[in-house]
């Protein structure tokens, strides 16, 4: 029951997010160069990624464009399998950091695999997969030593 309710929750909110971007309106036949579009970008995992896991699933970022006017693109940056952790870690916040103009929007959605203890040693296969969070509630840290990355 708590999925179901998650996912009302989730559409209400994105709903009221569409409703909040421009709309398509009519150009001033005065101005004489087309403004840049409004970017939405998306950084998640499976559950918001195109081809969700890569096996018949969907994400549901790829059908966000649906809600917007023709003056937004939704860059569905979302990967399956990562974690705010390992997101961050290969970069891919990054890239999407690099690329905001003033105006653009920012929708991430993480949870499903950033579950378990940092552990050291850890690879792409094994231990907690470079995915789970550190610890705490704050300013706090920890050093994980992940191979190979």
């Amino acid at each position: 029951m708590w999925k179901y309710s998650t996912c009302i929750v989730s559409v209400i909110l994105l709903q009221t997010f569409a409703n909040a971007l421009p709309q398509d309106s009519n150009p001033s036949p005065t101005s004489s160069a087309p403004s840049r579009k409004l970017t939405v970008w998306v950084a998640g995992d499976s559950t918001t990624a195109p081809d969700g896991g890569h096996n018949g699933t969907e994400g549901w970022g790829q059908y966000l464009k649906y809600s917007f006017g023709s003056n937004v693109v939704v860059n569905n940056s979302a990967y399956a399998g990562r974690s705010a952790r390992s997101f961050t870690r290969e970069g891919r916040f990054d890239r999407i950091a690099a690329a905001l103009h003033p105006g653009d929007w920012v929708v991430i959605e993480f949870g499903i695999n950033d579950a378990g203890k940092p552990i050291n040693g850890s690879t792409s296969t094994t231990g907690d997969k470079g995915r789970a969070d550190c610890p705490g509630t704050g300013n706090e840290t920890c050093t994980v030593v992940f191979k190979y990355v």
